[in-house]
């Protein structure tokens, strides 16, 4: 097998799980009636274009946005999410949203 075709066959398997999981999802967010506005994507893959296109047209469906997190806070998602926490917590932000607001920033994916 070329490494063309390796990196194929590893981009066709992340997209099927990608998918898998996906539909999963749907399911829970189609049914439960959760009054979304957006997806915001975290963690180490979304540094990836690749990761990240498959999950946005997996997620079309949905017919809401979809962004990432940008700086720090996009591969440090659970430490930063802890200090977030910590400084509503502290009276630093009055509430998660004005937190979250403040201190991550968002772009379109």
């Amino acid at each position: 097998m070329s490494l063309s075709e390796k990196i194929t066959y590893i981009q066709y398997d992340i997209t099927k799980k990608l998918g898998d999981i996906v539909y999963i999802l749907a399911d829970e967010v189609l049914y439960q009636k959760y009054n979304l506005k957006k997806i915001v994507l975290t963690g180490g893959l979304t540094k990836s274009g690749f990761f990240c296109k498959c999950l946005a047209e997996y997620l079309c469906f949905l017919n809401l946005p979809v962004y990432k997190l940008v700086g720090i806070a996009s591969s440090k998602a659970a430490a930063y999410g802890a200090l977030i926490t910590a400084m509503v917590g502290s009276g630093y932000f009055p509430n998660l949203k004005a937190a979250t607001k403040t201190m991550c920033m968002l772009k379109p994916v």
